[in-house]
């Protein structure tokens, strides 16, 4: 939020991995915030600006109830990626 009183706007920060694509381009890198990463990108298919919809829907989800929408387990990701659970 911009500030702490009750007319605050919100702000949304942390475009460092932001990339402009052409029509029909793709990306297939994986990068982001574990929780906030659409399917596609965790399955390391090529992805569009789709998965913006997908992230921004989950921060909104997480705004209004305070948590995420799905179990975020720690681990790393296998050469399937495949989450493996600590």
């Amino acid at each position: 939020m911009s500030n702490e009183t009750e007319d605050a706007e919100p702000l949304i920060c942390d475009f460092g991995f932001s990339t402009k694509l052409a029509e029909g381009e793709t990306c297939t890198e994986l990068c982001g915030t574990k929780g906030y990463m659409a399917p596609e990108i965790l399955a390391r298919q090529p992805y569009s600006y789709p998965v913006d919809i997908w992230s921004f829907g989950v921060m909104l989800y997480a705004l209004m109830s305070v948590r995420l929408p799905f179990l975020v387990p720690n681990g790393v990701l296998d050469e399937n990626n495949v989450q493996i659970a600590y």
